[in-house]
């Protein structure tokens, strides 16, 4: 009778483990698959519409800014303009020598982390290693 008992405790805790290992499994497939599948929808859905979009009252405020914009105004001119900018980037060349500081203030941005040439509106101002404005685009 114990024997019967013990064979019949080991067959349902070896039946019950089998079984949550087949449901883990099963779950984590299903989990697998169905992120997938709701990340590429995101995604295609992300390219419909931006990211981000400027405030109008701040995209106004850039476009009277950026037609005081000469060329030699410092940095700290630029940023008491338009605020501080949304990127700030050092470029350098490949053998680390600074090539120029450029600085970005986007209108909208279709992918964040990434430009996206052909989509993003930005204000771009560039700077050279004393800090003075070089060049200046607005991509509208």
């Amino acid at each position: 009778m114990m024997l019967k008992r013990l064979q019949t405790t080991l067959i349902n805790t070896k039946a019950a483990n089998f079984m949550k290992m087949l449901l883990v499994f099963i779950g984590l497939l299903l989990s697998l698959t169905g992120c997938e599948r709701e990340q590429k929808i995101l995604m295609k859905e992300d390219l419909k519409r931006p990211q981000y979009v400027a405030p109008l009252a701040k995209t106004k405020l850039w476009e009277d800014a950026y037609a005081s914009l000469r060329k030699g105004m410092s940095q700290t001119e630029v940023v008491a303009i338009f605020g501080k900018p949304d990127a700030d980037n050092v470029l350098e060349s490949k053998e680390g020598v600074f090539v120029t500081r450029a600085v970005y203030y986007y209108l909208e941005r279709w992918e964040s982390g990434f430009v996206n040439e052909q989509k993003d509106k930005y204000v771009r101002l560039e700077f050279d290693k004393t800090g003075r404005l070089v060049a200046f685009s607005f991509k509208r």
